[in-house]
């Protein structure tokens, strides 16, 4: 009776069958055969990791990336598995293979199926695993899950069909097992358990010592998962998808090429004026009146964007709240963008400059965060340690103590009856503020001495009447104390005497008010709250603990999420180069600040005659004290950023550092095809475009 090497001469002839072999296949030693080993050592497993190596040596730039070098590597090895003649031989010698290791009938019966006509063994064989586990249908491998990321986009005429409204991301905790080489070569099978511990340390080393990872590891794996022990990767990929936040991106774009002419004045949004608190871009190259030095460039279009974090899982994360310009990204809509879980707004300009377009990320804002380096210095303004209740109790308590002031301005016709609250913000933009409160009862500091006396004059069972109806509202079982009665004097104090300053310093600055000073004097007003709210709690019995620093929603990867998505977007958008500010002159308008150009300050002394320049022009020439210590973080983050995404895309931006005609410094990155490529490759799908670089946050 023919054996089946025989039969498989037979049918392909012997000098076929021996070509085939040695042309696919080193011959083995006896000594060499069946050595165990963690890695597929099978010889279709061989085969694909001679063609993994060769894309990587010889193939196009993409196959550089190690994951999709190893997807390609193991589809063409599932191809030959269907090509008559090398799958056989593929076949034959892997049943030889399954025999030396002891499984004799699997190998067998692969042996069979390869000398029948029409039925590639390759695909029906399911006793050799990547690591020699065992039998069972091969699964696909795990990969990453898209993170939800829907982008809203707020202005009609950026609701095109072929404008994605989703920004494809993933975590890099998922890059950190998907894209790393060690995790795959320490633990190659996706579907054998593992211990978690080990496999977790290796992530957070990923790329280095990587905080953003161990962070994430610590948010994004459940408990559940770290007490079992040992899990899969699909297991542990799984736990992640389940777990991680979603996020919401509102997006206002504005793609004409003059703004200000393509909407009505009843059209006008509120952040079209930040076109004028972004760098300096020159409107005429040699501008020979000061009006001319002092022009600025239209951007050929621009877009304003807020990021939100949406927790999975209750107590994930902390809800951080974040008031610092609520009209940026607003554009058409009716309402201003929640202060709730609110990450940063990004404001990115694009210009065309000698002919190349330009996109300037003029600024990344955190009003929860600001630009400190440590959670640990964050001050406490997220809620999720203060009582909900005790929360609804300060709101009412700040309504009541606003209204008397309001009830004044109103009535003396500073500011309409439908205004409503002492929001600086809104105050700003009543013209009778500007007018001043001569003849008022807040003008003078009477006002606050008689206000103090007024409110240390109100008898202790007043108080006590009133906070009982307060916590009454809330269906708190509390009888007020004296500590709470002393907190509830002071605090009604302090924030009547902050809002009567707020007013004064609006009036005094009129027309130069910028929304930086409404947000800085908003925030004084939250700590005040929030202050009176710990109090209470205190006196209550309600525990404050000290915050996991560790739960502030992406406090280490806001400013690197800021560039990466300005990259991305301009990458989709044509864009020749990016430039980011990082010295005071370049950031300096950003805060509302207006700067004297050189051009502008050389045309003003040669008309000047030797004469003394006027003062105020004098003064704008040079940036602040708050722009300069502001640029010193600003330069130190966008470093960090670059650092961050040429480590998370694999990919170098060479960033260089210059200075132009403005004094304004920036980090200049040239979009070239191949970066483009990493950074987002465009293609169409189903009408509209889809980015398949993702986000890496």
């Amino acid at each position: 009776m023919a054996t089946l090497e025989e039969l498989l001469k037979l049918k392909y002839g012997r000098g076929s069958l021996e070509e085939l072999t040695d042309t696919l296949l080193p011959r083995k030693t006896p000594e060499q055969k069946a050595i165990p080993t963690l890695k597929d050592d099978s010889p279709y497993g061989k085969i694909q990791e001679q063609l993994f190596k060769g894309l990587q040596k010889y193939g196009p730039s993409t196959f550089k990336d190690t994951y999709r070098a190893r997807e390609s590597a193991e589809d063409l090895t599932n191809v030959l598995g269907f090509v008559p003649g090398i799958a056989d031989v593929l076949d034959f010698q892997t049943g030889e293979y399954l025999k030396d290791r002891g499984e004799t009938l699997g190998g067998i019966g692969l042996q069979t199926l390869a000398t029948l006509p029409l039925i590639p063994g390759r695909n029906l064989r399911t006793v050799v695993k990547d690591d020699m586990s065992g039998g069972g249908a091969k699964l696909p491998p795990p990969t990453s899950t898209p993170t939800a990321f829907e982008t809203v986009l707020t202005t009609e005429d950026f609701k095109a069909a072929n404008k994605y409204t989703s920004r494809p991301a993933t975590t890099v905790l998922e890059e950190s097992v998907v894209n790393n080489p060690k995790f795959k070569k320490l633990y190659p099978n996706p579907d054998k358990p593992y211990e978690i511990n080990n496999m977790l340390t290796l992530m957070g080393k990923y790329g280095g010592d990587n905080r953003n990872v161990k962070e994430q590891i610590d948010l994004y794996v459940s408990p559940e998962l770290k007490a079992k022990g040992k899990v899969t990767t699909r297991e542990l990929l799984n736990d992640i998808a389940d777990n991680k936040p979603r996020f919401t991106e509102y997006k206002a774009r504005y793609e004409e090429d003059t703004p200000t002419q393509a909407y009505t004045s009843s059209d006008q949004t509120r952040e079209m004026d930040y076109v004028y608190n972004s760098p300096f871009v020159a409107r005429y190259d040699n501008p020979t009146t000061i009006t001319e030095a002092q022009a600025r460039k239209t951007p050929i279009d621009f877009e304003h964007k807020s990021f939100y974090i949406n927790p999975t899982k209750e107590g994930q994360t902390y809800n951080i709240t974040n008031t610092t310009h609520p009209e940026v990204s607003q554009g058409f809509m009716a309402n201003r963008t929640s202060s709730k879980n609110k990450v940063f707004h990004s404001r990115q300009y694009t210009y065309n400059i000698d002919g190349k377009i330009v996109s300037i990320p003029a600024e990344g804002q955190s009003g929860a965060y600001k630009m400190f380096e440590k959670a640990e210095d964050v001050p406490y303004n997220f809620s999720e340690d203060l009582d909900m209740g005790l929360e609804a109790v300060v709101d009412d308590i700040v309504i009541d103590t606003e209204s008397p002031i309001l009830d004044i301005l109103v009535d003396n016709n500073i500011v309409g009856n439908n205004v409503g609250t002492l929001d600086p913000t809104i105050l700003s933009r009543d013209p009778g503020i500007v007018r001043g409160f001569r003849g008022t009862p807040i003008e003078g500091e009477n006002f606050i001495r008689n206000l103090e006396k007024q409110i240390d004059d109100i008898p202790d069972a007043e108080i006590d009447n009133q906070l009982q109806q307060y916590f009454d509202n809330v269906e708190y079982d509390v009888v007020p104390t004296e500590e709470m009665r002393s907190d509830y004097r002071n605090f009604i104090r302090d924030y009547s005497e902050l809002n009567i300053k707020n007013l004064k310093e609006i009036n005094a600055s009129g027309s130069s008010f910028s929304l930086e000073q409404a947000n800085t004097m908003n925030l004084r007003r939250q700590e005040v709250k929030e202050n009176f709210i710990k109090n209470l709690q205190s006196e209550m019995g309600i525990a404050v603990e000290n915050y996991d620093p560790k739960k502030l929603p992406l406090f280490n990867e806001w400013f690197n999420v800021h560039m990466k998505t300005s990259l991305q977007d301009a990458a989709n958008s044509g864009v020749d180069e990016v430039w980011f500010p990082v010295n005071d002159y370049a950031v300096a308008r950003q805060r509302g600040e207006t700067l004297s150009t050189p051009q502008a300050v050389r045309i003003a002394e040669f008309e000047s005659d030797g004469e003394l320049m006027p003062i105020d022009f004098k003064a704008k020439m040079q940036p602040s004290k708050g722009a300069t210590e502001m640029a010193k973080k600003y330069k130190k983050f966008t470093e960090k950023g670059l650092n961050s995404i040429e480590r998370d895309y694999g990919v170098k931006l060479d960033a260089e550092l210059f200075t132009d005609a403005n004094n304004q410094e920036f980090y200049k990155i040239n979009l070239t095809p191949e970066l483009k490529d990493e950074l987002s490759t465009l293609k169409l799908n189903r009408g509209g475009l889809a980015t398949l670089m993702p986000l890496r946050y």
